[in-house]
């Protein structure tokens, strides 16, 4: 580990070096961390101190509780985000808020989120519908942000319903207001499907108010009871298809969610594109029906790397091309991916016997960040970093991903699916 540990300090300072040319944009790159990336077995084990700064102009670090108790942020993981100062003996270890926020410069501001999947919607709501909960928290967030050195706070409220709206709105508000005396960043991220977007969120409010909005445009798809087919968890466009309101796919490609938001009243500098570093993946039915919308009976076996039911990372999607054997996924042939990218969607899904999954690569972020550009987006948002290639095992240069990102951002380059034609080289669809 001492050896690992020195190669990937020198590799940080040969890329920071490198990566000073690459920030030349006033777009924003908003860079998730997943703290509980440090438990991962190696090859999949990442640490705060990996994270390369210059590649990102905010860091998010994920993720922060609410304490019902006090509503208050709460650590998830005291035991990594905290240091010992902060608790009793043998209660933390890590001091990872304090490693995380001491990256912070001129050009990288670190940020804690609070919420997630994982941690569902009602401790919003309880807090945000109490005023007396809802001032106890704003007012303690400054407190906590401060104490640890974060510089913002990103508000991942999955999912707010129709009866949350108004008080969202209330939340932000009195955030925004005690924010700005002291100086700190408020972000929020946001679902862009056309359905989540008119039941929770008051666009233009939330848009003048928070300083930028993550759009959330991925996980369109993925394996569950009543979604049994193959589908591409990010689309950047929509296929003939999908034009269809009864579609399963409608409205779930990232050019219309997008568009929705601006529609509604976004502020387009304000809004950042998200795009992610990990694909989901399926197990097909019947492997000769390997296209878009084809029969699946479950996810795809958990990976190497990330030992995760469905989801695998962009590294561990690179080493799964690569690797001569592939014990975890029986019948599937050694270096035999089949490769496809539709012309629609513009993004590549790749099959071996059975096995299906769709994901990004370097020419898929590459248009999302040249459509960004395009649509006069703030900028790109990436979840999260200990995805991508971190430390350049299977490729030239270590964050191939987020390189990209910056370098299209910084071109200037620009990109609009709707001018392209979807009809020249069209990926197999089945019926549904």
């Amino acid at each position: 580990m001492k050896v690992l540990g020195l190669a990937l300090a020198i590799l940080a300072v040969f890329n920071m070096q490198e990566c000073l040319t690459l920030k030349q944009s006033d777009k924003l790159v908003v860079c998730y961390f997943s703290s509980w990336a440090h438990y991962r077995e190696d090859p999949g084990h990442f640490d705060v101190a990996w994270i390369d700064p210059t590649l990102c102009t905010h860091g998010i670090y994920a993720y922060a509780d609410i304490d019902t108790a006090t509503w208050s942020l709460m650590p998830v993981d005291p035991w990594y985000d905290l240091g010992p100062m902060d608790c009793g003996i043998g209660e933390c270890n890590f001091d990872s808020y304090r490693r995380f926020t001491a990256l912070a410069s001129e050009t990288f501001t670190p940020m804690l989120s609070v919420g997630g999947y994982t941690e569902g919607p009602q401790k919003f709501s309880d807090m945000a519908r109490d005023p007396v909960k809802r001032q106890a928290f704003v007012d303690s967030s400054v407190d906590y942000l401060q104490r640890y050195g974060f510089k913002g706070l990103d508000i991942d409220w999955e999912f707010p319903g129709e009866d949350d709206k108004r008080n969202l709105d209330l939340l932000v508000g009195e955030m925004k207001a005690a924010f700005d005396l002291q100086g700190l960043t408020l972000s929020l991220a946001i679902f862009p499907e056309y359905d989540r977007v008119d039941l929770g969120y008051d666009i233009p409010f939330l848009s003048e108010n928070a300083d930028f909005l993550s759009i959330i445009s991925y996980d369109y798809h993925s394996y569950y009871n009543g979604h049994e087919f193959t589908a591409h968890d990010a689309p950047m466009f929509r296929i003939n298809d999908e034009e269809d309101i009864t579609h399963p796919g409608y409205g779930y490609n990232v050019y219309d969610g997008v568009r929705y938001i601006l529609q509604k009243g976004g502020d387009p500098t304000k809004l950042i594109l998200g795009v992610p570093a990990y694909g989901n993946g399926f197990m097909l039915e019947d492997a000769s029906n390997n296209g878009l919308y084809c029969p699946a009976v479950g996810a795809i076996n958990p990976g190497p790397i990330m030992h995760s039911s469905g989801s695998w990372s962009f590294q561990e999607i690179l080493k799964i091309q690569q690797d001569d054997a592939l014990s975890y996924l029986p019948g599937a042939t050694p270096k035999a991916w089949s490769i496809m990218r539709d012309d629609c969607q513009r993004v590549p899904f790749m099959v071996n016997g059975k096995y299906w999954i769709g994901y990004e690569d370097v020419q898929s972020v590459g248009l999302k960040a040249q459509m960004a550009n395009d649509l006069n987006l703030g900028g790109v948002m990436v979840y999260s970093v200990d995805q991508d290639d971190y430390n350049g095992a299977y490729s030239d240069l270590s964050y191939p991903l987020l390189r990209e990102i910056n370098t299209q951002l910084a071109s200037g380059n620009t990109f609009n699916p709707i001018d392209e034609s979807c009809g020249s080289k069209p990926a197999p669809v089945c019926e549904i």
